[in-house]
């Protein structure tokens, strides 16, 4: 496992890590308009070597099928990054960053995160219905009209009404 640098974003305005993220963005053909609003919802970002690897973003909003408040998550990583573990090493500390902002922020009522699979390259992984590695906790839940995996990642505070 290659040395990871993993910095929380979330909420801290870094103008390093937005930078590097809006960089990142426009790389993979991102519009600026679209990684303008991103980099507000910027969660954690990751270095390889000195380079961003790869990025997470959260959008805090209502997921109807559940009834709850979650966590949005989204996860890109760079071509060159992919196939290194460095997708679940940032979903795993995103849960972490997000769980714990959650519990000090008890009126925001988030009680997960939720994730739609869009990664042709996440196949095989996609069998198995849970995803314990590196604190994931990641559970599929269902399917989008389009045939993509909804997986959800209950917070360990999380209480239904």
């Amino acid at each position: 496992m290659e040395p990871l640098e993993i910095v929380r974003a979330w909420r801290r305005d870094d103008p390093r890590c937005v930078a590097d993220a809006k960089s990142f963005w426009r790389e993979i053909g991102m519009p600026d308009d679209v990684a303008e609003e991103r980099a507000a919802e910027l969660c954690v970002v990751a270095y390889l070597d000195g380079r961003l690897a790869g990025v997470s973003t959260a959008r805090l909003g209502d997921f109807p099928p559940l009834k709850g408040r979650f966590a949005h998550l989204r996860c890109a990583v760079s071509p060159a990054a992919r196939r290194k573990d460095v997708a679940a090493r940032i979903i795993g500390h995103t849960r972490t960053v997000l769980e714990a902002w959650a519990a000090d922020h008890v009126q925001e009522n988030l009680l997960g995160m939720v994730a739609i699979l869009q990664s042709g390259e996440l196949r095989e992984k996609q069998r198995e219905p849970i995803w314990p590695i590196y604190g994931i906790d990641l559970t599929l839940i269902g399917y989008t009209p389009r045939g993509e995996q909804v997986r959800v990642g209950w917070f360990r505070h999380a209480r239904l009404d």
